[in-house]
């Protein structure tokens, strides 16, 4: 997990250009919560502050209904400090420590974003009783511990992003009832197992993201349903069998990446059929029989990658005639 700590660096850059903003008192009027009793501990804040009054918290008739604390820095940051004394200062105050159970008695949020932080531990199932939440972000921590199963009481989930943490376990065959997601995100962390035939039932997906994982087993033919999807990254894992005839489908789909694998079999000449198309990432496979001529008909094809498989044949003239970005075939 540690190859991925350059990304999460650039993440704190980024949020904590507002570091200062977000720990600042506003100026405005602003509500009061009893509720704040729940997280100040959890944010280094005496028990009688007022987090209504942080930027990155939302109060509305004395509940919280937004927590968007990313890339948190627990403590003012001193003024004159150079380029890498402020970065340290930054990540050794990064809100850290276990997400606290008492995070579940929020129950009017609907948006909570911890992401880009210093968490550890298990993300509690005190979770599940946010029953409101449309958005729930715990990306780049260190989380540990399986996905809870309480997650599944939250039906009006449209964003979880729980990637690049050290979740383990398998992906929990529930996720199919979270019915409104739009974005699945568990990549880069230490799952395993199967992808749940039930994910096919996530049929307002655009964006579904499990790569960097250890998931094992075939490509499920029920991810032909996800009608709206727009990007599919289920590269760097253990996924074997053959690329579902099914995935000729996602007519919308427009990034399409499942490279370092155990796939076999042929190309489906059927992705032919995905005229919004413009990355096709099959690299490092055991994919064999020759490259689909349909490939040729994807006018928004950029990004072609191929290389280190088994094809044979000729490239198909269709294709070489096209101006890629990247076009890679080798070692096959």
């Amino acid at each position: 997990m540690k190859l991925f700590y350059f990304s999460n660096i650039l993440q704190i850059v980024f949020y904590t250009a507002f570091a200062k903003d977000i720990q600042n008192i506003s100026k405005r009027k602003v509500e009061t919560s009893s509720e704040c009793k729940y997280i100040n501990s959890f944010i280094k804040k005496d028990e009688s502050f007022n987090c209504c009054e942080l930027n990155g918290i939302t109060c509305e008739n004395g509940y919280i209904t937004k927590l968007s604390l990313d890339s948190y820095v627990t403590e003012s940051v001193p003024e004159g400090l150079s380029r890498g004394d402020y970065m340290a200062f930054i990540e050794d105050h990064l809100l850290g420590g276990q997400i606290p159970e008492s995070i579940g008695k929020l129950t009017k949020l609907t948006y909570l974003s911890l992401s880009s932080n210093a968490l550890e531990g298990p993300i509690p199932e005190s979770i599940g009783k946010l029953t409101k939440l449309t958005y729930l972000d715990l990306s780049y921590n260190e989380l540990e511990g399986a996905i809870p199963d309480s997650l599944k009481n939250l039906s009006k989930l449209e964003n979880l992003d729980l990637s690049f943490n050290h979740l383990n376990g398998s992906i929990p065959d529930y996720i199919g009832n979270l019915s409104k997601l739009k974005t699945l995100s568990l990549r880069a962390n230490e799952l395993s197992g199967p992808i749940p035939k039930s994910i096919g039932a996530l049929t307002n997906l655009t964006q579904l993201f499990l790569n960097g994982n250890n998931l094992s087993g075939s490509i499920p033919e029920s991810i032909g349903n996800l009608m709206k999807l727009e990007q599919i990254g289920l590269y760097n894992n253990q996924l074997n069998g053959s690329i579902p005839e099914s995935i000729s489908n996602l007519t919308n789909l427009i990034w399409l990446w499942l490279s370092d694998n155990k796939l076999t079999g042929t190309i489906p000449e059927s992705i032919g059929k995905l005229t919004k198309l413009n990355w096709i990432y099959l690299e490092n496979n055991q994919l064999s029989g020759t490259i689909p001529e349909s490939f040729g008909n994807l006018p928004n094809l950029t990004d072609l990658n191929l290389r280190d498989n088994h094809l044979s044949g000729p490239i198909p003239k269709s294709i070489l005639n096209k101006n890629f970005i990247n076009f890679d075939v080798t070692n096959n």
